[in-house]
């Protein structure tokens, strides 16, 4: 007989608990919640005194009139008794022309029902007070807890102490979090009883609220799962069990709901459907798997499962995840509850598509090594040792660029699509496989596509001998690497061009060194003499000694820029970007050619300049010295030239605009072309024709632009495009301040000792004269040469100096060998070294500076600049003295 929808409410209304008939009733009928706690709150009290009475001197209570719900289902409620008198409602539902109308006649069975769930040891009630004062545990409660029945339920630490100890801490925090607000609460947990054993039990629980609303008392119920869960570890067991024999008959298993339509399928059959194995499918989605004229067979299958047949076979081919037909045996099953519904079909299947049909099975593996190999391009190929004939598949012809219709024999086309250049190689390998030497062969080769297109491939075979090991046949495949061999190319392309790059960097540093060194000595001599008051030139001899040391300069700077634009274009240029506040690069580009400016009588005035860039600052120095020496050179007398910024959201500009005579069209196209000086140079006007080249590619490469808008007469107007910034960086650490103009050296008096002690490690002689002929300037300074690194060192043990001037290219060893050897002395560790080289390239200055240099002073010297330095010297000594 089907059980009848039982459930326990509060006084409230509440639902406390309900039986799995109830739980179902629930279901079908949806939101009947609701209406079933409204009936229950309407049930007039005063109706049932008599029935509380009776509670009270029986402990039992027959059912109320029936109440009749939406659906014409018959609801009766009869009280239900805790400790402390009312606990709430026992209620039925029945259908309508069920025994429930009849009246009160079921009230004795329903509760007689209620036992006998209670004294199959599957439920037990209890009620306890929130303030602990009042408790009650039915029979089943103590049975539960393994403990002897007593009047009252046990103290909570015992009851703690029966609460496995895996579990203690969870239910603790589930009953603490429970009691702060009514509601109803549940929780699975493991009780570990006095009589020994552990048993799972599932606790219910329903806080109630007093008068005030605030929660006032519990009232529960305890459901034993134990023999749920050890069913359902040994259902796990053989779970397991299953699997392994399933994997091992290689069996697709799959189960089917009917009511959702879900398909959920092992492993096995996920690999042939092509689907995650854990994700639930559609039935439709399989059944698109399905042959068209096996679908009906398989929908005739199922719809016999249904109808009530034990087991169904069907035969019936399915499309795996590569495109092909797999026929399976397939048995269906249907799973069914206590009502006969079907809950589920279950199915079982076998792959027999070779067994069904050896040549059937053996045209669909061709069918699918042709789909795999036609997908990924790979040909195969079948040749016959003893005859010499071969055999193509389509893909070998497409592979050569030929169609696989081509009339001519296999053979032929063999030789014909071959490289001439590879053929030779391709017979050595094949003549090694006739002769028996050799199982397996690999290699590449080009062949020669009709339109004359080269193409690579590449080749595996297999020999395959007869029972006597004599080689009969040989299968192999091919296929196309043009694109791995071009991208081969390509890496030993950027491998050369970077080597070419080192070389070139290379190259650069060494002309470097090469051209500043004779340029040393012209513009060295040429400044000794300007600035040599003791043997003062003639106005004739100074104006000539001018136009050397301006024609020196000029050689210097176009040396410069030539080798800043090889470092550009290389992409070995080092940037550091930094917020930068372009009022201040501004100020100090201005000022360095402030001295210009007056020289050409152009005045300097300057906007709004306040924002941030992202920039490097040194070159960004660069670009503006670059565009406001421009617009002054090319300006008129009296000229003026205007910067100002302004931006957007993400861009700064800086606006240079000068007054001068302006560019044509044609001529602005060609303004940025290294060495294009547009014609001026005729005119004399100093430059290298290099500067904007270089100006516009280190913008680019900070990210920004150069835009000019330029009329014939009136001006012309150069626009920076920068990436603003959002926070200015400080001045880097050690970062040389903007040069200065210097200022004319002049002699000093003799001194009867001399003030500093000079060590210059040196092995040009012209270089030697040449600082010689500088000191004379600054009789205070004594120089001491040494003509290699070694001696350099033991002159430097012996004299003690001020500071030692190495050059970084000696005969012996280089300037960074000896500062390593001066240092790792305590004699000489404490010496300023200064490198004096012509190698001005950043790297070697970084690597310098990185390696304990004081300093790095570059060739050509600036002799005011060179005289600066000593002076600086002169006055810190002067000041330890003093």
């Amino acid at each position: 007989m089907t059980s009848e929808p039982l459930f326990l409410a509060d006084p409230q209304g509440h639902i406390v608990f309900g039986n799995a008939a109830w739980r179902d009733w629930m279901h079908r009928h949806g939101g009947a919640g609701g209406e079933l706690t409204a009936a229950v709150q309407a049930r007039p009290p005063s109706q049932d005194r008599e029935a509380a009475q009776q509670v009270s001197s029986s402990g039992r209570a027959p059912e109320g009139a029936p109440l009749v719900m939406a659906d014409g289902s018959r609801l009766h409620l009869r009280p239900w008794h805790g400790q402390d008198g009312w606990a709430g409602w026992l209620g039925r539902i029945a259908a309508p022309s069920g025994p429930a109308e009849t009246g009160h006649g079921v009230a004795p069975g329903l509760a007689q029902r209620l036992e006998m769930t209670q004294d199959f040891g599957r439920l037990a009630v209890w009620e306890r007070s929130l303030d602990g004062r009042q408790a009650h545990w039915d029979e089943h409660m103590f049975r539960f807890y393994g403990l002897p029945p007593q009047p009252q339920p046990p103290d909570p630490d015992t009851i703690r102490e029966l609460i496995h100890p895996e579990d203690r801490e969870r239910v603790l925090q589930a009953w603490q979090a429970s009691i702060r607000s009514p509601g109803a609460y549940h929780l699975h947990y493991r009780l570990v009883p006095r009589t020994g054993g552990v048993r799972v039990v599932h606790s219910l629980w329903r806080v109630l609220a007093d008068a005030h609303g605030r929660p006032d008392r519990a009232l529960g119920v305890l459901v034993d799962d134990t023999e749920s869960f050890e069913r359902g570890a040994q259902v796990r067991k053989l779970s397991a069990q299953f699997e392994l024999a399933v994997e091992l008959a290689q069996l697709i298993i799959w189960v089917h709901d009917p009511a959702t339509d879900e398909l959920r399928v092992n492993e096995r059959a996920a690999a042939l459907l092509g689907v995650p194995e854990r994700v639930a499918l559609r039935l439709e989605d399989v059944r698109a798997r399905v042959h068209e004229d096996d679908r009906q067979a398989l929908a005739e299958g199922l719809q016999r499962v249904l109808d009530g047949e034990d087991a169904v076979d069907v035969v019936a081919r399915y499309r795996d995840a590569q495109g092909v037909y797999r026929t399976l045996l397939t048995r269906r099953a249907a799973q069914r509850d206590e009502t006969g519904r079907v809950v589920a079909v279950l199915g079982v299947a076998m792959d027999i598509t070779e067994r069904r049909n050896t040549e059937l099975a053996l045209q669909q593996a061709q069918a699918r090594a042709a789909l795999a190999t036609r997908e990924a391009g790979i040909g195969t190929w079948e040749r016959d040792l003893r005859t010499g004939t071969s055999h193509w598949d389509a893909q070998m012809y497409l592979l050569r660029g030929l169609s696989p219709d081509d009339p001519r024999p296999v053979e032929a086309l063999r030789v014909s699509c071959v490289h001439p250049d590879d053929r030779a190689a391709m017979w050595a390998r094949y003549d090694q496989v006739h002769a028996g030497a050799l199982d397996r062969t690999a290699f590449e080769f080009r062949v020669v596509w009709p339109d004359g297109s080269e193409h690579w491939l590449a080749t595996r075979g297999h020999v395959l001998r007869d029972e006597s090991g004599q080689p009969v046949r040989m299968l192999g495949v091919n296929w196309d690497i043009t694109e791995l061999k071009r991208t081969e190319q390509a890496l030993r392309e950027k491998a050369a061009a970077e080597q070419a790059s080192r070389a070139k960097s290379e190259f650069l540093a060494r002309m470097s060194h090469e051209l500043r060194t004779p340029l040393n000595a012209v513009l060295g001599f040429a400044q000794v003499l300007q600035a040599d008051a003791a043997q003062a030139l003639s106005p004739a001899q100074r104006q000539r000694v001018d136009h050397i040391h301006a024609a020196g300069r000029h050689l210097l700077a176009l040396i410069d820029d030539m080798l800043d634009l090889a470092r550009i274009e290389s992409g070995t240029v080092a940037l550091r970007p930094e917020a930068l506040d372009v009022q201040v690069v501004v100020a100090d580009a201005l000022g360095l050619v402030a001295p210009m400016a007056r020289a050409h009588r152009i005045e300097l005035h300057t906007g709004s300049l306040a924002g941030l860039v992202q920039a490097d600052r040194q070159r960004l120095r660069q670009v503006l010295m670059n565009l406001l020496s421009n617009a002054i050179k090319y300006n008129r007398p009296g000229g003026r030239v205007d910067v100002a910024a302004h931006g957007t959201a993400d861009w700064l500009t800086l606006v240079v605009r000068d007054t001068g005579r302006g560019m044509s069209r044609e001529q602005v196209q060609g303004l940025f072309e290294p060495f294009n000086r547009l014609g001026v140079e005729r005119e004399g006007i100093e430059g290298t024709g290099i500067g904007l080249s270089i100006a516009r590619q280190l913008v680019t490469h900070m990210g920004g632009r150069i835009e000019v808008r330029s009329r014939v007469g009136q001006g012309s107007e150069f626009e920076v495009w920068l990436p603003r910034a959002l926070q200015a960086a400080c001045p880097a650490a050690g970062e040389a301040p903007a040069p200065t103009p210097p200022v004319a050296p002049q002699p000093q008096a003799e001194p009867a000792q001399p003030a500093l002690e000079l060590l210059y490690i040196e092995d040009n002689e012209v270089n030697v004269t040449l600082v010689r002929e500088v000191l004379a300037l600054r009789p205070a300074v004594r120089l001491s040469v040494a003509g290699d690194g070694a001696g350099g060192v033991a002159l430097a043990h012996t004299l003690q100096p001020d500071a030692v001037l190495v050059d970084m290219h000696l005969p012996d060893m280089d300037g960074h060998e000896v500062l390593r050897r001066l240092q790792a002395d305590p004699r000489t560790a404490a010496l300023p070294c200064i490198a004096l080289s012509a190698n001005a390239m950043p790297e070697d200055v970084q690597r310098a500076l990185a390696a304990g240099f004081l300093d790095y002073w570059t060739k050509p010297i600036d002799v005011a600049r060179f005289l600066a330095a000593i002076d600086r010297m002169l006055a810190a000594r002067a000041g330890r003295e003093g």
